[in-house]
């Protein structure tokens, strides 16, 4: 018994020194950026939308007031089996809409249709060569319900001139004190985006692309479009890797991003997630590696552990059952067992404490992270049941 908590407790205490790693080159200046030439590249905004009347026009109006030259983009929305009035919404609104109808659902699906569709504009508008903006230095994927910062544009048409193939938005969480559900997730957005994502980046490794994403055209052209699971994002991830294109993430390309309110509104989105991931560890965990040993580049074991460790929350939940279990079944005083655990629940505290100073988390935020133990217990509960379930997951059935 005793060495399966020696053994247990050192591999907690590995993971939790690896996520200190980033943490502290989170902390790192940044590399002196060139100074800014004051062009401005320009844009193809796509935004797939299933169903997005509710919100499609405000995140239309958004990207209007967005400090940018309106000649320096466009907007292209794919309704994707909708049964609304998306598509007219889209096209009041000033986009170009194309819409789509297909047995085979979910957002990926969506863009790549999407992505496919722009090149096919710039080689048929381009060819007419009417003046306007027909070939664009960079895609740009939102979300229907996304808004944009002032100065969001801005910020990624210097991060494309300064030669960034891919960009990772800073990705806020609005109104996160307004009830539990969203104050944890919050925690884990705060925790990825001001340690993990931001230390890649200064280390030089690819990091995560999640929901928003923009790209230097030449990549979408070169490489297409080959994520369709239902956690495309990570997926996309890991095929950019390992074709040599590195994301970078830009903490200054702010913009705003909802999350549901309620327990019961998240479960469908977590199960996609959780049980999504699963599924792109086995594709792509052993490629990573082979590439790594075979480059002999650390950014790859890098991208192995990023698809090893669970969840962050399933992550706490195992340190901190497993701790309770050493101390019910195992705890036989001050030895090095002991010091070890003590280390890995202090660790995982101070490492939850520094991204929500880092982040400036309110007080009702603090408060509303009592409800921890529940979610937890709930996230876990997701986990297993998606690691289970036989059922293909969708991104627009309820379950």
């Amino acid at each position: 018994m005793d060495i399966l908590f020696l053994v247990t407790g050192l591999l907690f205490l590995s993971v939790l020194l690896y996520l200190f790693f980033l943490a502290a080159a989170s902390l790192w200046p940044e590399k002196a950026r060139p100074v800014d030439s004051g062009q401005r590249a320009t844009f193809a905004i796509l935004i797939p939308a299933h169903d997005e009347s509710g919100v499609l026009q405000r995140t239309l109006d958004n990207i209007a007031e967005v400090d940018y030259p309106a000649d320096h983009y466009k907007i292209f929305v794919v309704a994707d089996n909708c049964s609304d009035n998306t598509a007219e919404i889209a096209r009041k609104g000033g986009a170009i809409c194309w819409e789509r109808t297909s047995e085979e659902f979910g957002k990926g699906f969506a863009v790549k249709y999407g992505f496919d569709r722009l090149v096919e504009y710039e080689q048929e508008e381009g060819a007419q060569d009417d003046g306007g903006l027909n070939r664009f230095d960079a895609f740009l994927q939102i979300d229907a319900d996304t808004l944009m910062n002032q100065s969001y544009l801005q910020a990624l048409s210097r991060r494309i001139q300064e030669g960034a193939q891919a960009v990772q938005s800073n990705a806020i969480v609005l109104h996160p004190e307004s009830s539990p559900m969203e104050s944890l997730a919050y925690l884990g957005s705060v925790l990825n985006r001001n340690l993990r994502y931001k230390g890649r980046t200064r280390l030089g490794f690819t990091t995560n692309l999640t929901g928003t994403m923009c790209f230097a055209s030449d990549v979408i052209r070169k490489h297409g479009w080959i994520a369709t699971s239902i956690v495309e994002d990570i997926e996309y991830t890991m095929f950019l890797h390992l074709n040599d294109v590195r994301v970078v993430f830009a903490p200054e390309a702010m913009i705003y991003i909802e999350i549901p309110e309620s327990f019961k509104e998240a479960k469908q989105q977590r199960k996609r997630w959780d049980g999504g991931k699963f599924k792109i560890r086995n594709k792509y965990l052993k490629k990573v590696i082979v590439e790594g040993i075979k480059r002999r580049d650390v950014s790859y074991f890098d991208s192995a552990m990023e698809l090893m460790i669970p969840p962050f929350s399933i992550f706490a939940t195992l340190i901190i059952a497993c701790f309770f279990l050493f101390l019910l079944l195992d705890f036989s005083g001050l030895n090095l067992n002991f010091y070890i655990w003590i280390s890995v629940v202090s660790g995982l505290a101070i490492y939850v404490a520094t991204g929500l100073i880092l982040a400036g988390t309110s007080l009702k935020v603090y408060r509303n992270l009592l409800y921890a133990p529940y979610y937890i217990l709930w996230r876990s509960w997701i986990v297993i049941q998606s690691a289970c379930s036989k059922k293909k997951l969708g991104y627009y059935e309820d379950e």
